[in-house]
């Protein structure tokens, strides 16, 4: 009995490790941001609880195509490029079962160009215009940028982007 349960979480857990991110069940994506006064590392915890400050507790719901964008997004592998060090996330996107439970979710943090997950995916760096883009959809903000414009700025900057950085005025 012991080796037949055995094989069978075995199992289980192969399917879900062949599966893209988050690899589980859900049937519904939304969006959240909290204000800019909030500082902290975390937005989420382990648990799936909120840290105080989130503006709707509800979030936005994205639609199908904003899910699938979400997704690519996320799936993007990383890419060599500068990192800041503040990681102070504003916008997350948790991931909900037909129960509406949390299951898995992707912290942002627009300033630094940084994430954190759950499920972990390490590998991950993110196109954030992308994901900018789904937030000023949703009409939420990202981070301490205004416009999905100011965050280009920044992104090409950093060699997020594939379009060139801006020359460099000599002195």
């Amino acid at each position: 009995m012991k080796h037949t349960l055995l094989a069978f979480l075995l199992a289980a857990a192969s399917l879900f490790a062949s599966e893209p991110w988050p690899g589980v069940p859900y049937t519904e994506v939304r969006a959240f941001a909290w204000d800019g006064k909030i500082e902290t590392q975390r937005l989420i915890g382990d648990d799936f609880t909120f840290v105080e400050g989130v503006i709707d507790k509800e979030g936005a719901v994205l639609s199908a195509d904003q899910i699938k964008r979400l997704l690519t997004a996320q799936a993007r592998r990383y890419k060599e490029r500068s990192f800041a060090a503040c990681y102070s996330p504003h916008n997350a996107f948790v991931f909900y079962n037909a129960e509406k439970k949390p299951v898995a979710f992707l912290e942002i943090c627009f300033d630094c160009l940084g994430n954190r997950s759950n499920p972990a995916d390490d590998k991950s760096d993110p196109d954030f215009m992308a994901l900018g883009k789904i937030c000023e959809e949703l009409k939420l903000p990202f981070g301490h940028h205004n416009t999905l414009a100011e965050l280009q700025k920044k992104v090409r900057w950093l060699g997020q982007s594939d379009e060139k950085k801006p020359a460099r005025k000599k002195k």
